[in-house]
């Protein structure tokens, strides 16, 4: 659940891997409930930016949606810390 976008290519992006997935979102939330980061494309990653700009080192929420080729809906909710 850390993931350490520095540059040095070692562990710079959040991923999200699937397979059998209908449809995918994904939000990162700051700890004031904004939106920082967020998509709905499961091969678009995130490299620990906001609005151009490196964020604060520290703890953020993050929620995927997925409803499977199967029809149901998954949520899974939890933390990132993000370090450099």
């Amino acid at each position: 659940n850390t993931f350490t976008p520095n540059g040095d290519q070692h562990n710079d992006l959040l991923t999200t891997l699937g397979n059998n997935i209908g449809s995918f979102s994904m939000s990162i939330i700051n700890r004031w409930g904004e939106i920082i980061f967020y998509t709905d494309d499961i091969n678009k990653f995130w490299d620990g930016k906001f609005n151009g700009y490196p964020i604060k080192q520290g703890t953020y929420s993050y929620k995927v949606n997925i409803i499977g080729e199967n029809k149901r809906p998954f949520t899974k909710t939890g933390t990132i810390n993000v370090l450099f």
